[in-house]
């Protein structure tokens, strides 16, 4: 075989360089096809059995199937489509009606003007319009001056300079010496460059307050052009005579619509939009999901391959061995079916899929007509308002004149073109400043190309050379549109500085024109009748909606969505309405006999290993596809290189690409010798094929980088589009071969299982033979001979289930259990006010207060922290030791509970058993003495808790504060969607925050400062970067935890004391704290009261009287301080209670208590025997 082999090589190295894989090169991608044959196989018997066993949900494997998301699926499913239909045909009959009595009246275009027309009742009704009367425009631009100065701080001889240079780059020179000089002044103004970029880009804010003080200027111009407009010849009377027609028009429509029956079809096809958009949302990760049902099907024809699978010649060589498949063809019928149904629903899911993403637009526009339709008050308008409509306009339209005096017109027209070119000028340039900043701020372009010109060498060099040179420089393509740029801005500054100059010589009004026109003697009638002009309005909005509604080929495209919905729903019912049937059926056609595919067991597991086992060979055969793509990526060259090396914001990514090219090299390496060794593989049995598997867990890969780099080459100039599209090829392919390791050792397990299975189904397994045993043989011999094959099977077993994923946990909790130190139980403990937890209760509390042994039991073999403290301060053995619960006692005890724990009146749990209980509690002594028995029996013995549970990521409950950066929130939401929410909830398990540049919290809101105290586990933003860009460290968030937080100008270290103390249910940190707020107004009350109560105080409705407390009692965890905390607003005179000579009150105002709360600080009294807070006893 070696040469061959070196032929191969031979002319590998000689070839043309083709994508296209020679034969040798084959051999991988053919022993793919063959296992790819057992891996359809064994997923169809796993989804037959599972059907039989009713063991999986079909809709699960639907999902799967269609790579949506399976909730949202499901939201959709549950719409019925068949009753948006029926409704929309109503509904189009309807406006066919409409359409047939408007048509012969009135025309679209009348509609439009009669649209106007109620718009202009509107203004002249507003209260509004008379704003203009008594202003002028010099006061107004006076006021809208103040906010433009800003405006020009970009220095004007730079602005020549950028002007002249970028002349320059267009081939307009000026001669040598002046060129050269340009060029050296531009050279030495990056910092002046970069400022003035800077500057631009903060004018749209300023032109924006500009234009809204010069706002009145354009509103007397409407008033100017509504003058003019009802001074045409018969306008007046041709509105009265629109009007008229309107109200009849009106009137018919409402007999037609009227006694129609409301519907709410608009918010029916919102909820259907967005559940299908929802649908389609899919892990936004750069390569392949983990198929957990279906692995064996990768493409869409994969089901119906399996009939044809049963029949190949491969299958009947190395499976079944030449033995009839007829049986087992027979046993998969039903799937056979199923997958028949399936090409449906995938084909009915498609059109409807793709029609909707054609229609998505028209569907949004009629939900918006068809809401408005809906909403629609009918029985405002009755025949009465159109009436009074025109009452008014008739008695008001006599006092309008008309416009007589064309001097004051001539004088306001001039004097407002001069202000509206000074208006013009702003927006020309808040639209230079938007263009800029797109262009500029996404990328650091300009930096680099400043930094390089820069190191331009100009002397004994013609200007043709030096713009030849600057041509050359990376990024100058960027450059040079913000150059022109500049050019254009020197030309509208020039024009803004001008007219702002004219506009201060212009003062008009339209006072004058507005009195003599009679327009606000108009308004004022208008507005003296209480013309609801906005109800007119909207009922000419209304006509004009439900006119254009649903014209014929809006129609048709919505009615053709919905009933490919309605097709795809009867299809995905029918499949799913079978798949359920498929057990009863069998029993009865089987008569009760078992299916003999129920003895592949765990075959659902089998075929996800195996299938995704068969996933990550094909990303190996995708990748030797494209090995000449890949190395090109190793001849980027030094400029892209360096970039990426520099500027990558994935840190990976500058790590590998440092020494990437001998890396990639050895990948495409070890993949040619995993494609050599396929070739003798594919002639051996099954277990020899399996071995493959073996070989490729050896092909370390790279990591995840070129989706990194496509991300960041993609904005880039020219110069780096080579490697953009390179990277662009290859960002699809999963090259971090390491990372399945699992997945392929899975795959090679898998097939010993299934390999017996068909061996079994089709005879092939060795007849049990009698074993003759040799008389002489050793008895002992036969022993260790039997004993030690039982070894080996069970420490195989052992071995087999530290793969799987509950194997792997089992054996990580034994480990820590016996050798893990106090910092592995820590950090699985900080999770335990949320793992511990059910209904919002502790499930240890709860299991004791219960007294249900069997709950507590399971509670603590969870892992559940023991050691957990009630709201009065006592742990559960305190609880079950107090009430006599002799066998929860024992439970607890035995699971790691301390003895030595002292609670809120500083006694141990043993301690609890009351000292004269044969006399006091007659009835509990049997309890008692049988409780005394446990302590002393295991007085001398340690046990070790639990390893608790860990949490996994699925149940986190992340919360984003608003402050953090929305782009990153938005990715970092669309990434994490199933555990992300846009609210604090009471399953909230973390809180993302903005920290600034020393990684602290600083913040003065208190709902933060809330959430730290409720526990919380409080996370820096730098958290959701990290995860976009490695998704695995969704899990790490350990690493970004946020340790102080800074409030009212003091840093607190006690962001992680406060979670950690909540994790483990401490004594509540307010525990004998009894607070009155005393305040006027207090915004913050309920917050404050929360804060309170979960810490373990009392929050008192009214002021509490001194003698109801045993003087000298204080708090447990601060005996400096009174039981009772007044919290007041300092405006109230509380110096009687703040020299209270018993000191029983502590005074905080609002910013005190939250920075005593922040401090954490505590002075516990050690006292054997502690005072009760009130005097007739603390509950």
């Amino acid at each position: 075989m070696r040469f061959p082999q070196l032929s191969t090589l031979f002319l590998l190295i000689l070839g043309s360089g083709q994508n296209a894989l020679g034969a040798e090169a084959n051999s991988l991608k053919l022993l793919y096809d063959d296992l790819s044959i057992l891996s359809r196989v064994t997923n169809a018997i796993a989804l037959e059995s599972a059907a039989l066993q009713k063991s999986v949900k079909v809709r699960d494997v639907i999902t799967e199937l269609l790579q949506v998301h399976n909730g949202n699926f499901s939201e959709l499913m549950k719409i019925d489509p068949s009753f948006l239909i029926e409704t929309l045909d109503g509904l189009f009959e309807t406006r066919k009606q409409i359409m047939g009595s408007i048509g012969q009246t009135i025309s679209i275009e009348e509609l439009n003007k009669l649209k106007d027309f109620a718009e202009m009742l509107v203004d002249l009704t507003a209260d509004k319009f008379n704003y203009e009367k008594d202003l002028n425009s010099k006061d107004i631009v006076e006021k809208a001056m103040a906010n433009t100065t800003t405006m020009v701080t970009c220095d004007k001889d730079l602005l020549t300079n950028l002007s002249d240079f970028s002349n320059f780059m267009q081939g307009n020179t000026k001669g040598g010496t002046a060129d050269l000089a340009i060029i050296k002044k531009i050279k030495s103004s990056k910092q002046e460059i970069e400022n003035c970029v800077q500057t631009v880009s903060g004018y749209k804010e300023t032109i924006n307050r500009t234009t809204t003080d010069l706002s009145s200027i354009v509103g007397m111009k409407e008033i100017l052009d509504l003058v003019l407009e009802l001074s045409k010849p018969n306008a007046v009377m041709t509105l009265s005579t629109r009007l008229n027609k309107f109200q009849k028009i009106f009137l018919e429509i409402l007999s037609v619509v009227k006694n129609r029956e409301k519907t709410k079809v608009a918010r029916m096809i919102e909820k259907t939009s967005k559940a299908l958009k929802n649908s389609l949302i899919h892990d936004h990760t750069h390569h392949s999901h983990h198929y957990h049902l279906t692995a064996g099907f990768p493409e869409k024809e994969d089901m119906s391959r399996v009939t044809d699978d049963l029949k190949s010649d491969w299958f009947k060589q190395k499976i079944s061995m030449g033995k009839s498949t007829k049986d087992l063809e027979a046993a998969l019928v039903p799937f056979s079916q199923f997958a028949d149904k399936m090409k449906v629903v995938e084909r009915n899911w498609s059109f409807f899929q793709n029609g909707f993403v054609k229609a998505e637009k028209k569907l949004s526009s009629i939900a918006k007509k068809l809401n408005f339709v809906e909403n629609y008050d009918y029985e405002k308008m009755d025949p009465q308002f159109f009436k009074d409509t025109e009452t008014f306009f008739t008695d008001c339209f006599k006092r309008f004149k008309g416009h007589s005096y064309d001097a004051d017109i001539t004088s306001f027209k001039s004097g407002y073109s001069t202000l509206n070119s000074f208006i013009e000028s702003m927006e020309a340039i808040s639209v230079l400043s938007v263009e800029m900043t797109d262009l500029i701020f996404t990328s650091s372009a300009l930096s680099i190309f400043l930094d390089e010109f820069e190191e331009v060498e100009t002397d004994k060099k013609s200007s043709s050379d030096l713009r030849d040179e600057i041509n050359e420089l990376t990024n100058w393509d960027t450059a040079e549109q913000v150059f022109k740029m500049f050019q254009r801005l020197k030309m509208l500054q020039d024009t803004y500085l001008r007219f702002r100059k004219e506009s201060n010589s212009v003062n008009i009004s339209i006072q004058n024109i507005g009195i003599s026109s009679g327009i606000y003697e108009t308004s004022s009638c208008l507005r003296n009748y209480k013309f609801d002009a906005n109800r007119l309005n909207i009922t000419v909005v209304y006509m004009e909606k439900i006119t254009d509604l649903l014209e014929n080929d809006t129609y048709h495209v919505l009615k053709n969505v919905l009933s490919e919905f309605a097709e795809l729903r009867i299809a995905l019912l029918d499949t799913e309405k079978f798949v359920k049937g498929i057990a009863s059926r069998r029993q009865r056609d089987v008569s009760k006999q078992k299916s003999p595919l129920l003895k592949l067991k765990d075959s659902v597991k089998l075929s996800n290993h195996l299938g995704n086992g068969m996933r990550i060979l094909k990303e190996m055969i995708e990748a030797l596809k494209l090995q000449d793509t890949l190395l090109d990526s190793t001849n980027y060259g030094e400029t892209v290189n360096s970039v990426i090396k520099s500027k990558n914001p994935a840190q990976h990514v500058q790590q590998f690409w440092e020494g990437s090219s001998s890396k990639i090299r050895k990948m495409i390496n070890d993949l040619k010798i995993l494609d050599s060794s396929a070739a003798k593989y594919q002639k051996q049995d099954l277990v020899e094929i399996g071995k493959i598997f073996d070989n490729a867990a050896k092909v370390q890969g790279i990591p995840e980088v070129f989706p990194y780099i496509s991300e960041q080459l993609e904005h880039m100039n020219t110069d780096y589009q080579i490697a953009f599209q390179n990277s662009e090829k290859l960002k699809h392919l999963d090259l971090e071969f390491s990372s399945h390791k699992g997945e392929l050792s899975a795959a090679l397990l898998s097939l010993d299982p299934i390999k017996e299975f068909f061996d079994d189904l089709f005879g092939l397994s060795p007849k049990n033979s009698i074993v003759t045993i040799n008389q002489s043989s050793s008895p002992t011999l036969i022993i260790i001979v039997c004993i030690s094959v039982l070894l080996v099977l069970v420490i195989g077993a052992l071995v087999a289930y530290g793969f799987t994923s509950s194997g792997r946990k089992s054996y990580r909790r034994l480990y820590i259990y016996y050798f893990g130190k106090q910092q592995d139980y820590e950090k699985r403990w900080r999770y335990s006010l949320f793992l511990d937890r059910s209904d919002g209760k502790n499930v240890l509390i709860d299991a004791v207060r219960e007294i249900n042994s069997v709950n507590l039991l399971n509670a603590v073999k969870r892992g559940a922290y023991v050691n957990v403290c009630n709201k009065f301060g006592n742990t559960s053995l305190h609880v079950a030791t107090r009430r006599g619960y002799s066998d929860l006692v024992e439970i607890l005890i035995k699971n790691g509970a301390d003895r030595t724990f002292l609670n809120a009146q500083n006694k141990t749990p043993e301690q609890m058993i009351p000292e004269n209980y044969q006399t006091t509690e007659p009835e509990k002594i049997y309890r008692y003495v049988k409780i005394e028995q446990i302590y002393n029996k295991y007085r001398n013995r340690k046990f070790k808790q639990r390893v608790p549970m860990e949490l996994p990521t699925s149940s986190f409950h992340i919360f984003i504060d608003l402050r953090t950066d929305d782009r990153i929130t938005n990715e970092f939401t669309a990434c994490f969607q199933s555990i992300t929410s846009d609210e604090v909830m009471p399953t909230t398990t973390h809180c993302i925050i903005k920290t600034g540049e020393n990684e602290m919290l600083e913040t003065d809101d208190m709902n933060i400062l809330a959430w730290i105290f409720s526990g919380i586990i409080i996370v820096k933003d730098a958290w959701m970067t990290e995860c976009i860009r490695d998704k695995k460290l969704i899990s790490k968030d350990s690493n970004f935890l946020v340790e102080k937080v800074k409030y009212s100008g003091t840093v607190y270290d006690t962001v992680i004391q406060w979670s950690n103390a909540m994790a483990k249910g401490t004594i509540p940190y307010l525990y004998g704290v009894h607070v009155v707020i005393v305040m006027k107004e207090c915004p913050n009350l309920l917050t404050l009261a929360s804060i309170v109560i979960i810490q373990g105080g009392v929050v008192l409705d009214t002021f509490p009287e001194k003698g109801s407390y045993n003087k000298g009692s204080h708090p447990y965890h601060h005996k400096n301080h009174g039981p009772i905390f007044i919290l007041h607003d300092g405006n109230t005179d509380l110096s009687f209670y703040k020299n209270d000579p018993d000191k029983m009150f502590s005074l905080f105002t609002e910013k005190e208590f939250l920075m005593f709360m922040l401090k954490r600080e505590t002075n516990i009294d050690t006292r054997s025997k502690l005072l009760p807070i009130l005097v007739e006893g603390d509950d």
